[in-house]
C-alpha cells in the first residue's frame, strides 16, 4: 500500500529530531571533556578497544585514545608478545586518565594514563620522600623517569632529573650517568601542581663527596686544633680566596670571615670558583665552602644577615672580583 504524506513526514520529523537530540548530547560530551582538561579533571573509564597504537576509552558518548606511550608501562613491559597483544589484553580493564588534547571541530581526544598518576603523584607525594624510579627516555637537559610509590600506591607517574641533579659531579650528558631502563632510587625534590610536574635528584641520595670529605676525613673537632694563628686563622689560605675574604669582610653586616677546614681532593671537584652556602647551623653565622679544582676550604662567616643577603654579598664580591660567574646555594 502506499504511505501517507502524513505518516512520511511524521517519521522524518521523528528522525531529524532524534539525530539532533544525539548531536547534542555529543556536543554536551565535547564541552565536558574541553572542560576537563582545562582542570586537569581526572576521568576513570573502561578500555573498550585497542590496535597497534594504543586503546579507545570511552568518555560519554566520545571515543578517547590512549596511545600507548600514555600507558603506565608496566601494564604494557617489553615482552616476547607483539604490542598489538599486549593491548589487546587491556580490553575491558579500567583505566584512569587526563585529557591530553581535545579538539571538538577536528574530533580529536587525547588520554594519558601517565598524566593522571602524575597528578596523583603530586597530590600524595611530598618534598623530601624517596621512590623508586626506571629511566624512560634521556634529552640534554636530564632524565625523563617512571616513578613509583609503594606506600602511596603511585604506579608510573612522569618525573624529571634535571641534569644538574643526576650526579655531584660535573655531567657532560645525562648518559654519562644513567641509561633507559636503569632503575633508580630518587628524592623528591619538587612538586608543581599548576604544570603537573615533578622534580627529582639523583644525587641527593648520595651524601655530597664535598661535605663527606670534610665531615668524615677531617672532622670539626680535630680541624679547630690545627694550625691556627692566634687571629683564629689557619696557617694557610686557598691563595684564590685571600682577597675573597677580605672583601667579604668589608660588606655591610659581615662581621667576619674565618677560615675553616681545608681539603684536597683527589679528583676534580670543580673547573672554576664556586662559593655554595651549605645548611649547616652555624652559631651567630653561616658556613660557606669554596671549591676550585681539588681544593676545597670552609669559611665562618659571623653576621646577623639573612640566608638571601649573605648570598647577594658573595655574589657582589665575587662579580667585584672579576671571577667567573659563581654558583651560590
Amino acid at each position: 500500500g502506499r504511505v501517507s504524506t502524513t505518516a512520511m513526514t511524521s517519521a522524518m520529523a521523528h528522525a531529524l529530531a532524534s539525530t539532533a537530540t544525539a548531536e547534542g548530547k555529543v556536543s554536551r560530551d565535547w564541552r565536558r571533556a574541553v572542560r576537563m582538561k582545562e582542570a586537569g579533571s581526572l576521568f576513570r573509564g573502561r578500555v573498550e578497544a585497542a590496535n597497534r597504537g594504543g586503546v579507545v576509552l570511552r568518555v560519554g558518548r566520545l571515543a578517547g585514545f590512549v596511545p600507548m606511550s600514555q600507558i603506565e608501562a608496566e601494564r604494557v613491559a617489553d615482552g616476547a608478545e607483539p604490542a598489538e597483544t599486549r593491548l589487546e589484553k587491556l580490553v575491558g580493564k579500567r583505566m584512569v586518565v587526563r585529557v591530553l588534547e581535545c579538539d571538538p571541530r577536528g574530533r580529536v581526544l587525547i588520554l594519558s594514563e601517565k598524566a593522571a598518576a602524575t597528578t596523583m603523584a603530586v597530590q600524595k607525594l611530598e618534598v623530601g620522600m624517596t621512590c623508586r624510579g626506571k629511566v624512560r627516555m634521556l634529552a640534554d637537559f636530564g632524565a625523563f623517569v617512571d616513578v613509583y610509590h609503594e606506600e602511596t600506591g603511585i604506579k608510573g607517574a612522569e618525573g624529571l632529573v634535571h641534569v644538574s641533579e643526576l650526579s655531584w659531579d660535573p655531567v657532560v650528558h645525562p648518559s654519562k650517568v644513567v641509561g633507559v631502563g636503569q632503575e633508580v632510587i630518587l628524592k623528591v625534590i619538587s612538586l608543581d601542581a599548576e604544570r603537573n610536574r615533578i622534580g627529582l635528584s639523583l644525587r641527593q641520595t648520595e651524601t655530597d663527596p664535598l661535605l663527606e670529605t670534610l665531615d668524615m676525613l677531617m672532622p670539626v673537632v680535630e680541624a679547630n686544633k690545627q694550625g691556627r694563628k692566634k687571629n683564629g686563622q689557619p696557617d694557610e689560605l686557598l691563595p684564590e680566596l685571600v682577597n675573597i675574604c677580605r672583601m667579604l669582610q668589608e660588606q655591610p653586616g659581615i662581621l667576619q670571615v674565618e677560615a675553616g677546614r681545608r681539603v684536597v681532593e683527589r679528583r676534580v671537584v670543580s673547573q672554576e670558583l664556586e662559593i655554595w652556602l651549605t645548611n649547616s647551623q652555624v652559631q651567630g653565622g653561616y658556613n660557606l665552602l669554596a671549591r676550585l679544582g681539588n681544593k676545597v676550604q670552609e669559611l665562618h662567616v659571623v653576621s646577623p644577615l639573612s640566608r638571601e643577603e649573605i648570598k647577594d654579598a658573595v655574589a657582589r664580591v665575587l662579580e667585584e672580583a672579576a671571577h667567573s660567574q659563581p654558583f651560590v646555594q
